[in-house]
């Protein structure tokens, strides 16, 4: 059994809301740090200096959600400390810890409360991952309870409630809240004994995690490295990305009238109850909107299915739908269902996001199966191209630069395979679309259109690289089904060095159920899709992880300008006055040469867009 030396310090801290964390100093927003050390007694303070000595001298400091949370708080959102600390080995995170030790599943679970529980994507393998459930699937003591109540407590009183109709008092009361403390957990006193005994049992769940966690996969050098990118992702949320309030409000409110406009062409036109309270629930809304999707371009067959296999008409679903129809008819349809879904258009969530400091300051956690990460809160990563113009530069003295590695993907195919011909296609002039064309339909018919069938081949040559399927692909394409097997057949046969090793990757998915990585880790595969899922998931982990290398090496005021991270790109806000050499020095720390076990040696050159305000205009 793992035990633990007096050198490991286990913490957790109580503070106010957590919407509140970017918009209070580090010494209001804490209230009550509890932690013990090795296998010793739990205690608390509220001196927030107490902890911070606590953490400077201990080797190592284990926290739960401790990256997003504990550390940032304790530290503030202007210390570059918890990265200077994870670079020394000193942090892990078992939350972080967890997502290699003990991934979330594919298929549902019971979770801690008893409820079956989905697990389908990242944002509900996040709960997967809280401190309650980890312990639960693990079989250790958890939580004490939840604090919730607690906290009503004391922002709530409880009033009687009376039927409508006779009068007499129902059995159960209902909450009002306090004026002034109508939220949070704030208000709870940090010497309530019920609080206290909370707070000290979260210390204790997070020591029982830890050591099933740690029996479970070891403190292994990915599992190292992998805090370490933790470390970048929460400097990444401490220095949030500003926002152009204004411009927000402007397009918040066109599109609220778009989608005015749009539900009475709907009414007009299809007759669609407008006036009912789920229109789109009833047969004339399903009806009526069935037509005008089909008006302004939506294929039916490309919206979501419900659990009885009929077309699902949410704003999810239809938005989907929408943006693959492409036209701008369709998008201000699919932005009208949503606002009677309920959603908040891409303005809306930008602005509730927004703390007093003008900044959001992104949830960025690695839950994605490649380890890539998942932003949210807002969702940065999913932010179309027409509301990239919302987010700006830290200030007039700077200006948003994006870099990205040029074919990041199609690059870590060539390396993880060996295939020296593929590899030809990143030779200094050489056009890897045209080659793809070349190889697919030939140089007499390339000749007649080269732009065109160069355009033609990118999304194919794409998903060829992860062994897509024909079917797919004319899905997901557009392309006739024919033409993408021709296509996929063109391919297998110029780059049997590919093919050999997307065989070799999914056969050991299929005996062992992962894949793993040249840094050392298992990448979970799904159950029957292990064909195209084992070498995606290479090739999307590597691009993930050799940017994550080059945030490493930035220097730390660099680090503190970094804005953002995008499957194979970052996104910086620089001054001015030193724009050029720091672009310079961006450069170097991101391009290297990247040569995997048993593949070959392949250049990952880091390109730039132009300087911009936006990030709309920085786009690259």
């Amino acid at each position: 059994m793992v035990t633990f030396p007096d050198d490991v310090l286990f913490l957790d801290c109580e503070s106010h809301s957590i919407h509140e964390r970017f918009d209070m100093d580090p010494v209001s927003y804490f209230r009550l740090g509890q932690m013990a050390l090795g296998e010793g007694p739990v205690w608390t303070t509220t001196d927030r200096e107490e902890v911070l000595a606590a953490i400077r001298k201990a080797r190592i400091t284990v926290a739960h959600n401790g990256h997003q949370f504990d550390w940032s708080i304790l530290f503030g959102k202007d210390s570059i400390e918890p990265v200077t600390l994870a670079r020394e080995r000193r942090l892990l995170d078992t939350l972080t810890h967890g997502t290699i030790a003990t991934p979330a599943p594919f298929e549902g679970y019971i979770n801690h409360k008893g409820q079956p529980a989905k697990s389908d994507n990242p944002e509900q393998y996040r709960r997967w991952y809280g401190l309650a459930n980890l312990a639960h699937q693990l079989g250790v003591d958890g939580k004490l309870f939840d604090l919730a109540p607690l906290a009503d407590r004391y922002t709530h009183t409880m009033e009687p409630t009376y039927s409508e109709k006779t009068g007499k008092r129902l059995k159960h009361d209902h909450k009002v809240p306090i004026e002034g403390l109508c939220c949070g957990y704030g208000a709870i006193p940090v010497d309530d004994l019920d609080f206290v005994a909370y707070a000290e049992q979260d210390v204790v769940a997070l020591r029982n995690l830890a050591r099933a966690l740690l029996e479970r996969h070891g403190w292994s050098e990915y599992a190292q490295w992998e805090q370490m990118k933790a470390a970048i992702a929460s400097q990444v949320t401490r220095n949030g990305f500003r926002v152009d309030q204004p411009l927000a409000q402007a397009k918040e409110l066109a599109q609220l009238e778009e989608a005015a406009h749009t539900l009475n062409w709907l009414r007009d036109e299809y007759s669609f109850p407008v006036n009912r309270k789920k229109p789109v629930a009833t047969l004339e809304g399903k009806a009526a909107l069935t037509e005008a999707l089909i008006q302004t371009g939506v294929k039916i067959k490309d919206l979501a299915k419900t659990d009885t296999g009929a077309p699902s008409f949410g704003g999810e679903s239809v938005a989907k739908a929408a943006a693959k129809a492409g036209t701008s008819e369709a998008t201000a349809l699919a932005e009208a269902v949503g606002v009677l879904a309920g959603q908040r258009s891409i303005p809306t969530l930008a602005l509730a996001s927004v703390y007093e400091d003008g900044l959001v300051h992104p949830s960025i956690m690695a839950l994605q199966r490649s380890r890539r990460f998942s932003t949210t809160e807002p969702g940065l990563t999913v932010t179309s191209p027409d509301h990239k113009d919302l987010y700006i530069a830290d200030s007039d003295d700077d200006l948003l630069v994006e870099f990205d590695f040029s074919n990041a993907d199609a690059r870590a195919v060539a390396a993880y395979s060996g295939d020296r011909e593929f590899a030809k296609r990143f030779l200094p002039g050489a056009d890897g679309h045209m080659i793809n064309a070349l190889a697919a339909w030939g140089a007499e018919t390339v000749a007649t259109d080269p732009s065109g069938y160069r355009q033609r081949a990118k999304a194919p040559g794409h998903g060829w690289g992860y062994k897509i399927g024909a079917r797919k692909m004319a899905a997901t394409t557009g392309t006739p089904e024919s033409e993408c097997r021709a296509f996929l057949n063109a391919l297998n046969k110029k780059y049997p060095g590919v093919v050999a090793w997307q065989d070799r990757i999914a056969k050991f998915a299929r005996g062992h159920g992962y894949v793993v990585n040249d840094w050392g880790t298992r990448l979970v595969t799904e159950p029957g899709r292990e064909v195209t899922q084992g070498p995606a998931l290479l090739g999307q982990n590597a691009t993930h992880e050799l940017l994550l290398e080059g945030c490493v090496r930035l220097p730390d005021r660099l680090l503190q300008r970094l804005k953002l991270t995008i499957h194979d790109a970052v996104v910086l806000s620089l001054a001015k006055a030193t724009l050029d050499e720091d672009i310079a020095l961006v450069v170097r720390c991101f391009t290297r040469t990247w040569k995997p076990q048993g593949g070959q040696a392949i250049d990952f050159p880091l390109s730039y867009g132009t300087p911009s305000r936006t990030w709309q205009g920085a786009s690259h």
